[in-house]
């Protein structure tokens, strides 16, 4: 669903690594199995503007600092003004700050900064989190008007490092030449 797509890239913020950071963490491995990563900010807006279909009514992360490997909560409240079908156009721009400098990052085997031609059927391959089902959204099209508050959402990061900075991402829903939701988030990790 929508949010699924939302929460991949927060997930592709958390984990894109630079060699510096790969490096830094080989260094630490041998003497550490956890690693504390210290959130240290998180910001969000809803980018759709007044015709969007989607409109996000908050969006919350923790545990801050984030242990890696460990668990990411994620909560949410969305509108959908209208139902929704296929195709949705997907958008997603991602972008990490090199020394004060925000480089896009490419899309390598769509992850990075991507187009996607139907979420739709990216969507039929993810599973669904009981939370979403539970919450009456669930994760295929079409989606249906409404209201829905979406209950904190446990997601396991296996990942042994999370590289440190400043990370940008605007994603982008169309649904038949119309924004459908947009999302804009700037995430710092340090250590």
């Amino acid at each position: 669903m929508i949010l699924n797509y939302f929460i991949f890239v927060l997930v592709c913020l958390a984990f894109t690594v630079d060699t510096r950071d790969v490096f830094r963490f080989e260094m630490k491995k041998e003497t550490d199995t956890k690693q504390l990563v210290h959130l240290s900010s998180f910001s969000w807006k809803d980018c759709g503007g007044s015709s969007a279909l989607i409109s996000f009514k908050s969006l919350n992360i923790r545990p801050d600092p984030i242990i890696t490997p460990g668990a990411l909560f994620v909560s949410a409240e969305i509108n959908f003004k209208t139902g929704i079908a296929s195709p949705l156009v997907g958008d997603l721009a991602l972008y990490k700050k090199i020394r004060e400098v925000w480089d896009k990052i490419p899309c390598l085997g769509m992850i990075g900064s991507c187009h996607y031609n139907d979420l739709c059927k990216v969507l039929s391959y993810v599973p669904c989190p009981d939370p979403i089902v539970k919450a009456g959204l669930g994760c295929s099209c079409p989606f249906k008007e409404g209201d829905y508050k979406l209950p904190e959402m446990e997601f396991d990061i296996d990942a042994a490092a999370v590289a440190g900075g400043d990370y940008h991402a605007i994603a982008n829903v169309t649904y038949s030449g119309q924004q459908a939701g947009c999302l804009d988030l700037y995430i710092s990790f340090g250590f």
